[in-house]
């Protein structure tokens, strides 16, 4: 496509600063091939002293803010599945005494912090990561019970979980909803 100057001196700023689409920086680079004045506006763009991170082409690789992100995701990640276990180990100790009514309200928390983790992977991290809390607990004699009333235990708290997980997947269905409008 074939721009008049007015246009591409509309555009040079940023394409000089490296923030043009890539059909849209071909098609400045055209012009520019064949109209002197519009170079002439370029150079000078170029050679202010305003700060011009990217000249033509962006740089290949991963930005710093990308590197930091994905670190304080890792961090986060690691930080929910220490208190999901840690939710799991105290709703298990509260099970062999008068206090496990407490996991109504526990084990949807601990769902809730696994949707948050996993997102969707909670449906199947959650039963699993309450499976090996529960073996944990009965091998370090955490409590005092049978194993096929852990496995029973299991499959409640599993339920109450993933209840909270549900929960927390539907709040955040209906917010992503509502920032969408």
């Amino acid at each position: 496509m074939k721009l008049d100057c007015h246009i591409v001196k509309d555009l040079l700023p940023l394409y000089a600063e490296g923030l043009t689409g890539a059909e849209s920086a071909k098609d400045i680079r055209e012009h520019l091939a064949e109209c002197p004045a519009c170079q002439k506006e370029l150079l000078e763009l170029q050679s202010t002293d305003f700060p011009t991170p990217f000249v033509g082409e962006k740089p290949k690789g991963g930005s710093a803010f990308k590197k930091i992100m994905g670190r304080l995701h890792r961090e986060l990640h690691t930080v929910f599945c220490v208190a999901i276990v840690f939710f799991l180990l105290f709703g298990f100790s509260l099970t062999a005494g008068s206090d496990v009514l407490f996991n109504v309200l526990i084990m949807p928390v601990a769902g809730v912090i696994a949707y948050l983790a996993f997102r969707w992977r909670a449906i199947y991290m959650l039963p699993l990561l309450l499976i090996l809390t529960e073996l944990a607990a009965l091998l370090l004699r955490f409590v005092e019970m049978e194993p096929v009333e852990v496995l029973g235990w299991t499959l409640i708290y599993s339920l109450f979980a993933l209840a909270g997980a549900l929960v927390a997947f539907l709040l955040h269905f209906a917010f992503g909803k509502e920032s969408m409008l």
